[in-house]
This record gives structure tokens, C-alpha cells and sequence, in this order.
């Protein structure tokens, strides 16, 4: 599955359930990018969000629920 979201201004939050791998994507010229990591090994197979995340000015933060 594949997000896409883009802001110029502002802030993308993200949930995502445990058990989904994560593979985030995209640019952020002025801002910060906070990656909430899974503890799932590499060669499990799992379900995969794909986040392609563009933003000019802000953060991005990804929250495991």
C-alpha cells in the first residue's frame, strides 16, 4: 500500500498499526522527520506501508499505535 501526502507549510502525522513494516519516502527542505522504528526483522514477511511524504517547511512524525 502506498500514501502519498505533500504540504508546504504545516505538519503530516502519521498512525500506523503494529506489524506493518514502514518504507517512507520523499523530501523535507526545512523540518524535522520522526520515524517511529518496528522491531520486525528484515526477512519477516509482513504487510509494507510505503509513505511517500513531501514537505516544504515542517515535520513529519510516524506514530506506532
Amino acid at each position: 500500500v502506498t500514501l502519498s501526502a505533500r504540504t508546504v507549510v504545516g505538519a503530516i502525522k502519521v498512525w500506523v498499526p503494529r506489524g506493518v513494516r514502514v518504507v517512507v519516502e520523499g523530501r523535507t527542505a526545512v523540518g524535522t522527520r520522526t520515524i517511529a522504528e518496528s522491531n520486525l526483522p528484515p526477512e519477516m514477511d509482513v504487510p509494507t506501508l510505503r509513505l511517500r511524504l513531501d514537505t516544504g517547511l515542517g515535520t513529519v512524525k510516524v506514530y506506532r499505535t
